[in-house]
């Protein structure tokens, strides 16, 4: 499932940074559950209830930037956005490198109960983050291959998945 995100960022006159598409695959989606349900298991304990959330320095979003002749299905996602601001993109939509916006530094941000993708522009030190994409969104994601990461619906591991949501 691929997903456009809406961006928000830190300099209210920061251009070029239009949205961010994920590919949410079954695989990443499980390693967000997982990294979700460590954050939780972690605040449980008297040290750590103020943690709100983790930054990891993996991110699969793609922040891009709408060009006139390129951006036409984009531009039409983000005018669909839901009231959260995520589109849902069809499976085939490519982004073309000319789209692709300059960025270091991405990181995904794990929360209690979403997860969401930060960065900076290239040589820049504004902030640009996106919309969050909640737990719903992505246990129906699917399930991971048999035997690969841990399942999004029923939260076992490899072979002992059951397919079923818990």
């Amino acid at each position: 499932m691929k997903l456009l995100l809406k961006t928000h960022f830190t300099n209210e006159y920061l251009e070029g940074y239009d949205c961010a598409i994920i590919d949410l695959t079954p695989q990443f989606a499980a390693w967000c559950i997982g990294r979700i349900n460590d954050l939780n298991v972690e605040k449980q304990t008297e040290a750590n209830k103020s943690i709100h959330e983790k930054y990891y320095f993996r991110s699969d979003a793609h922040f891009i930037h709408l060009s006139e002749d390129s951006a036409a299905t984009f531009q039409t996602a983000i005018a669909e956005a839901n009231d959260n601001g995520i589109a849902t993109l069809p499976d085939n939509t490519e982004i073309p490198d000319s789209m692709l916006a300059s960025t270091e530094c991405r990181q995904t941000i794990i929360r209690d109960d979403a997860v969401s993708f930060f960065c900076y522009p290239r040589h820049g030190d504004d902030q640009i983050t996106t919309n969050e994409i909640d737990l719903d969104t992505l246990r129906s994601a699917g399930h991971p291959p048999i035997g690969v990461g841990l399942c999004a619906v029923c939260g076992h591991f490899g072979e002992d998945c059951t397919g079923n949501a818990q």
